[in-house]
């Protein structure tokens, strides 16, 4: 249960990066049922 957390909160860190660099949509932001 620890990993589950730890891994969205760096995939919704990533996705804000990439979003903030231009790569992804602003609408393309953290999903709450990221994977």
């Amino acid at each position: 249960m620890s990993e589950a957390p730890t891994t969205v909160a760096t995939i919704c860190q990533t996705l804000h990066a990439r979003i903030t660099a231009g790569e992804f949509a602003v609408g393309a932001s953290c999903p709450p049922n990221a994977p």
